[in-house]
């Protein structure tokens, strides 16, 4: 016969168990202050001990009922130093196109070239991968050896997209028109939107046309959502897309 005894331990006990590092640390903080947030970030980083890049995790309350429609959460914000990541960026495109997409930023620029050396030399240096309408034949072969790394590029996930602000700059040069345009990520819209008569939205962003929508609508802004087909044949015919857009505004 034997005995076995329990016994509950308490958080207050628990707390003697933590190490140096953390207990140093829990002393920089106050409990009861409520930080703003730069002292909140200082904080932070000061209270940091591991020898590698340490997350943090941000929890907001916020005075919404998200089972309405209106009051959705959704947004997008572009990182004005990055997430400390360098992600490295192939485009499959036309040749006329490569220089056009390394001077975007593109890492790599290419066509069947890339694809010979992805084939023949299970070359992997790039992490996203996007490619225009028209490779995506091209594109196809490597369906087997993309796919399962998650790099394929597909319209759903905005990597196959053809530019509609393109057709316009060339449309205007066709017609003499007065128009200026640009394309851009959803989410670096809000800091150049309001140098904008008319936004464009893609058919691949489409999910965020209410948000989007609130914005323009409080800027004065027309908002054009063209569905999927009309948007590629639009980034097709330049003069048609200026034809398109004029009659979006009149």
């Amino acid at each position: 016969m034997w005995e076995e005894s329990f016994r509950i331990t308490t958080k207050e006990e628990i707390t003697l168990f933590r190490g140096k590092k953390y207990k140093d640390s829990a002393k920089l903080v106050d409990r009861s202050t409520q930080y703003e947030v730069p002292a909140a970030m200082d904080l932070v980083v000061k209270t940091a001990s591991a020898k590698f890049d340490e997350t943090v995790e941000v929890h907001i309350k916020l005075g919404v009922d998200s089972r309405h429609a209106d009051q959705q959460v959704r947004g997008a914000i572009v990182l004005p130093h990055g997430t400390g990541k360098v992600t490295r960026v192939l485009v499959f495109c036309k040749e006329e196109q490569v220089q056009e997409a390394l001077d975007a930023g593109a890492d790599y620029a290419g066509g069947q070239d890339l694809v010979a050396k992805i084939q023949g030399e299970n070359w992997f240096e790039f992490d996203t991968v996007i490619a225009s309408p028209n490779m995506m034949g091209v594109v196809g072969r490597l369906g087997k050896v993309l796919g399962p790394k998650g790099l394929m590029p597909s319209p759903k996930a905005g990597t196959v997209t053809p530019n509609i602000a393109n057709a316009i700059k060339e449309g205007a040069a066709q017609t003499g028109e007065n128009i200026a345009s640009s394309a851009g990520a959803y989410g670096q819209h809000t800091a150049i939107m309001d140098q904008y008569d008319v936004i464009v939205l893609a058919p691949q962003v489409r999910s965020y046309y209410n948000d989007m929508k609130a914005d323009t609508d409080r800027l004065g802004i027309k908002l054009l959502a063209p569905r999927g087909k009309e948007y590629i044949d639009l980034t097709r015919d330049p003069a048609g897309a200026i034809k398109w857009l004029r009659e979006n505004l009149d």
